[in-house]
């Protein structure tokens, strides 16, 4: 009866520190999960904070790079290539890349010096065989309007010239009216570029630059007029 009655305290007491355990490691793993919470809840927002904020620099990163793009993209319009041409005098002229007198151009000729001694004959088409008549050449020094494609050059002409450098000399009259527009007119000619793998024309720019770099001054534009 004694053993009995201490087996069933015994069990008693064991049942009590199931109970007690079982609270303690409800409580235990109440706390535990609430801990876990809070950090994950806090983790959450500082991520939450953080890729916002990544969210809102890259918004002001991609900004910043569009407002980039259009002052490049406006810079480029205001400084793109001048049009520049040879009169029938041989005299060179410029009109700047932003000037209103360009408004339906897109293409922008350019100015080349012939450097070959024996001068450069004419072609009908982009084919050395294409020659035109013996009469048909770029001496040497002389100069063409053109456009350069790859190893050729597209000769040019500046429809009404002689209306354009009026233009030049008349800048600054009040009753000056400034052409609306300016026209090429192609020729039907090309020259090559390479003849006989040697360069037989020369770009004006460069040709003037050499110019004064051999004079020690400042290169320059030199004889170019020019319409802003």
């Amino acid at each position: 009866s004694g053993s009995s009655a201490a087996l069933r305290r015994s069990l008693s007491d064991s049942n009590v520190l199931r109970r007690t355990l079982s609270g303690d490691s409800t409580k235990t793993r109440s706390t535990i999960s609430g801990i876990l919470m809070h950090t994950i809840s806090g983790s959450s927002a500082a991520l939450r904070r953080s890729l916002s904020g990544d969210s809102v620099d890259s918004k002001r990163s991609t900004s910043d790079s569009n407002v980039l793009r259009r002052t490049l993209s406006g810079d480029s319009a205001k400084t793109r290539m001048s049009f520049r041409w040879v009169d029938d005098g041989g005299n060179s002229h410029r009109i700047a890349g932003d000037s209103d007198l360009l408004k339906e151009v897109t293409v922008r000729p350019e100015v080349w010096y012939c450097i070959k001694p024996s001068g450069v004959g004419y072609r009908t088409d982009k084919f050395l065989d294409a020659k035109c008549s013996q009469s048909q050449i770029v001496f040497c020094g002389a100069k063409i309007t053109a456009v350069r494609d790859e190893d050729w050059l597209k000769v040019l002409e500046v429809k009404n010239s002689v209306d354009l450098l009026s233009a030049l000399e008349a800048v600054g009259r009040r009753s000056f009216k400034v052409p609306s527009t300016v026209e090429l007119v192609d020729t039907g000619f090309w020259v090559p570029y390479i003849e006989d793998g040697e360069r037989v024309f020369k770009n004006e720019k460069l040709v003037l630059f050499e110019k004064a770099e051999a004079q020690g001054v400042k290169p320059a534009d030199e004889g170019y007029c020019s319409v802003m």
